[in-house]
């Protein structure tokens, strides 16, 4: 067995110690890291979602009840005010928007339009299906994401917005259930609200 003499042997230095040990903390603390970034293909889920939309628009500001069906792309939003009022249903997907009052398709076209045109107001649809359970909505890029509290409250950008999400785990027999409680969209002068009462996924 072929020996190293003594005086080959570099002791390692106090600095060097150190040095590796800050790179090694900083290669786990970056992994550590990269396990809070979020899904990039969010769970194409069917789900029922009830609640209150709560919208701020310049120095307005409304109220409405809201049930939520959500088919693959598909949706059927109701949407009404106190004691029933206006009530009106917006049926469409990410293409295509209807609004229907009673049995009347009263406007179609682009969602952003119509909605604009027909109610005064608009909210990205297709992008909130994904942002009520805390994930940024697929193939558009995000940015400032961030997640406390377990990850039950997140925070990111997207599409213009600033999106807040609040969740919860509900339990169940196999597993905790992630599901949302209050999303909350910013946008220059416009602010909505999203107050969950009831969500529920749908199986297909």
């Amino acid at each position: 067995m072929l020996l190293v003499p003594l005086a080959t042997i570099h002791p390692i230095r106090p600095v060097a110690v150190a040095f590796r040990l800050c790179t090694l903390w900083l290669a786990l603390h970056l992994v550590g890291c990269a396990a809070l970034a979020p899904q990039q293909s969010a769970p194409d889920a069917d789900f029922t979602v009830q609640g209150k939309l709560i919208l701020s628009q310049g120095g307005d500001k409304a109220a409405m009840r809201f049930a939520w069906q959500q088919t693959q792309q598909d949706y059927v939003i109701d949407v009404w005010g106190a004691l029933g009022q206006g009530r009106v249903q917006l049926r469409g997907n990410a293409e295509v928007l209807q609004v229907v009052r009673g049995k009347d398709v009263i406007a179609a076209g682009n969602p952003e339009r119509v909605m604009r045109g027909q109610l005064g107001w608009s909210i990205p649809i297709s992008a909130i299906r994904y942002w009520l359970l805390g994930q940024p909505s697929p193939n558009t890029s995000f940015a400032n994401y961030s997640a406390a509290n377990q990850s039950r409250s997140v925070r990111f950008k997207q599409n213009s917005w600033e999106v807040r999400v609040e969740l919860d785990r509900r339990e169940n027999s196999s597993s905790q259930e992630v599901v949302p409680k209050e999303v909350e969209l910013v946008r220059e002068d416009s602010a909505v609200r999203i107050r969950v009462s009831k969500y529920m996924r749908n199986m297909r």
